[in-house]
């Protein structure tokens, strides 16, 4: 199986797709996808038809049906729904999404129209070998319900259990995690131990995207947990969100082996490392700069067991998202608007993703 990050064909690929079609940000790497019994990628944008409103095709992260036919084209065969884009346009454009991705022949899983499709395994069987996978993102404003659409929740005893539950059932799980903060090359010890703890309730594969860049990747116990792949297809290049950050424009393919001889599904797996150019095409990087993202790639993974580094840094990225917060509250104050300032300090408390960086500021990056 192959993994890629986040597949975003909005903002500005849009006019780009229309104009030099569905195929062209797939041509450098269709190949390298082609290869692997199963494509594994993060969608991280909604498809949107003529039964969608009008108005959603205004959403920058909407991208219309006919210009995501490159998915299924370049190899793609499975995808994860479970992220902060997939209600972009509402219920409507998830409903919108699953058509397309169903009368494609392509799966998906972690996002439904209620709770309990959200949260259902995707099991496909290939080689004679039954593999389930599983998503989950802490974005809790898009969380399904019972009777309302949305994505998996990211609550780890709960996910545990979906893990456990689903391991007798298949040959090898994977989980598919969106969650932590953008534009750091660490995960937090929170979510280090989480996705642990999961390779201990039975999952093999554990891959996780939303950095936007790469972070480190480990073997742990029989398990492989890759803390993310970062952008794969994605509007960087002129885009100051994204392009002012180092390693937006870098992601990898994560390359897995499964043998199945033994009591325990043993993975292997290796890197194929990308690029974004200049106009926003994703190709193989170049002899020069692939081994140089190797080595970082290394770097980071080894830094995974110095417990006291991985905490220095999920503080330090945990205090810039304190200081962004109290800034934007200040000036608010400063501009008359102290209901403003209220609201931007009680998304801080009453929003659980946002707890999260708030309690690792707190406990000096131990959670």
């Amino acid at each position: 199986m192959s993994f890629v990050g986040d597949v975003c064909l909005g903002l500005g690929l849009q006019s780009t797709l229309q104009k030099r079609g569905p195929d062209w940000p797939f041509v450098d790497i269709t190949g390298v996808l082609r290869e692997s019994d199963l494509a594994v990628a993060n969608l991280e944008c909604t498809l949107v038809d003529d039964r969608c409103p009008f108005s959603l095709r205004s959403e920058p992260m909407a991208v219309g049906i006919e210009n995501a036919l490159g998915l299924k084209r370049a190899g793609i065969k499975i995808l994860n729904l479970a992220n902060n884009h997939a209600l972009d346009c509402g219920k409507e454009g998830l409903s919108a999404t699953m058509r397309f991705l169903d009368n494609q022949g392509l799966a998906y899983f972690g996002a439904g129209k209620r709770l309990s499709q959200a949260e259902t395994a995707c099991i496909v069987t290939h080689l004679g070998r039954r593999v389930g996978f599983l998503g989950a993102c802490d974005v809790s404003r898009f969380y399904a319900g019972e009777n309302t659409a949305g994505i998996a929740p990211y609550k780890l005893a709960a996910l545990t259990a979906r893990v456990r539950a689903l391991r007798p059932r298949v040959d090898i799980v994977v989980v598919c995690l969106h969650a932590d903060l953008e534009f750091t090359d660490y995960p937090s010890p929170g979510r280090i131990r989480a996705s642990r703890s999961l390779v201990d309730a039975g999952a093999s594969i554990v891959v996780q995207h939303h950095p936007h860049v790469c972070q480190g990747v480990e073997r742990y116990r029989n398990g492989l947990i890759a803390y993310s792949l970062g952008n794969f297809v994605f509007f960087v290049r002129g885009n100051k969100y994204q392009e002012s950050v180092p390693g937006t424009a870098h992601g990898v393919i994560l390359q897995t082996t499964i043998d199945f001889r033994g009591e325990t599904p043993q993975v292997d797996w290796s890197f194929v490392p990308t690029t974004i150019t200049e106009d926003n095409r994703t190709i193989l990087s170049s002899s020069d700069e692939a081994p140089r993202q190797l080595r970082h790639l290394k770097d980071i993974s080894d830094a995974l067991s110095d417990r006291k580094r991985v905490r220095r840094e999920w503080w330090r990225r945990c205090h810039r998202e304190v200081s962004h917060t109290a800034l934007s509250a200040y000036y608010q104050l400063r501009r008359g608007q102290l209901l403003g300032a209220v609201a931007t300090a009680l998304r801080s408390v009453k929003v659980s993703e946002n707890r999260r960086w708030l309690r690792g500021w707190m406990s000096g990056g131990l959670f």
